[in-house]
């Protein structure tokens, strides 16, 4: 199971000076999947879905194989504030198309890289696996640090969203039933 990125690859103080790896990690290849302003309910637009879509468009853009990809760093957290809701059971047709792991909502409400790894059987030489929090630039950091430390030397990052029924950010103000406005 993928850990989380431990604090200290990140470069949080100030005063560090030049970066070790400076000039010796590359950032390559860019993949994105479809976007919809609401998830449509089918397992082939879920945030899984989607992930993979994404990831498969990045190797392609890069010019390498899958089997040339030996890390991978994500952020697990998919919300943009609205939440599978409790109580409602994952779609059997979600269940069905894709490989579980434990967690029920990897794939549809969250990512995990064994999640990724269970359902991309082309990434076969996958050596290093981390989760970073919730942001994009945190699993960027993380990566790259990762190869330039030598943890990896082809490391994939992936930040997915989902875009479930509902407001998002779905708290203070807006955790109520209805938003006050200037009006």
């Amino acid at each position: 199971m993928a850990q989380m990125i431990p604090a200290s690859m990140y470069r949080t103080q100030e005063g560090l000076g030049v970066w070790e790896h400076r000039g010796k990690v590359a950032a390559v290849g860019i993949g994105h999947a479809p976007t919809w302003r609401r998830w449509d309910n089918t397992p082939e637009t879920s945030v899984g879905a989607l992930a993979i879509i994404a990831i498969r468009k990045a190797i392609e853009d890069a010019g390498i194989t899958p089997d040339q990809v030996d890390g991978i760093v994500l952020a697990p957290d998919t919300t943009t504030g609205s939440y599978w809701p409790a109580g409602r059971e994952v779609p059997a047709d979600f269940l069905a198309m894709f490989k579980q792991t434990d967690d029920l909502l990897d794939g549809i409400a969250k990512l995990s890289a064994e999640w990724v790894l269970a359902n991309m059987p082309e990434l076969t030489n996958i050596k290093y696996a981390m989760h970073a929090t919730t942001c994009t630039s945190m699993a960027m950091a993380g990566a790259i640090q990762a190869v330039g430390d030598g943890l990896t030397h082809t490391c994939l990052v992936v930040k997915g969203w989902h875009n479930y029924l509902g407001r998002y950010y779905q708290g203070g103000a807006n955790a109520e039933p209805t938003v006050a406005g200037p009006g």
